[in-house]
Parts: C-alpha cells; structure tokens; sequence
C-alpha cells in the first residue's frame, strides 16, 4: 500500500484484480472491504465500502510507516 485515506488507498504490485473486482485489504488487525476502481499494470485504486474513522486512519497511517509490506490485497 502507498496511500491510504478515508474512503480509499492505492496499493502496487503485480498481478493486482481487475477493475470492479471486490477485495478484502488486511493491515495488522484492520479488515478494510472495498471494490477496485482503477488499476494498470503496476497499481490499482480501492474504494472502501464504508468511510474509515479518523482514529482508524491514523492508526492504518502508522502501522504502514512501521511495517512495510504489512499490507495484502484479497480478491473475494
């Protein structure tokens, strides 16, 4: 993940879902659902289904400083 805000985040890698495929994004303990909006090659941009709570973004924002590559992408 390289961004992260309240009603989405950008992530990059390889072999990332197709746009409209719904994903689950697990950092540490959060469960984010979401549905994919944009994507090419090398990144891709999540829409949560729900907005997340200021406090819940700045804990996101700090365990993704911490732990680099703590973050996955699930297709569901």
């Amino acid at each position: 993940m390289v961004d992260v805000s309240q009603s989405g985040a950008r992530v990059e890698g390889e072999n990332l879902p197709r746009v409209g495929k719904d994903v689950l994004l697990k950092i540490a303990d959060v469960e984010l659902f979401g549905s994919i909006v944009r994507a090419s090659e090398r990144d891709a941009a999540v829409k949560f289904d729900r907005p997340i709570r200021p406090a819940e973004l700045e804990s996101l924002r700090a365990v993704l400083e911490e732990q680099t590559g703590g973050a996955t992408l699930h297709s569901i």
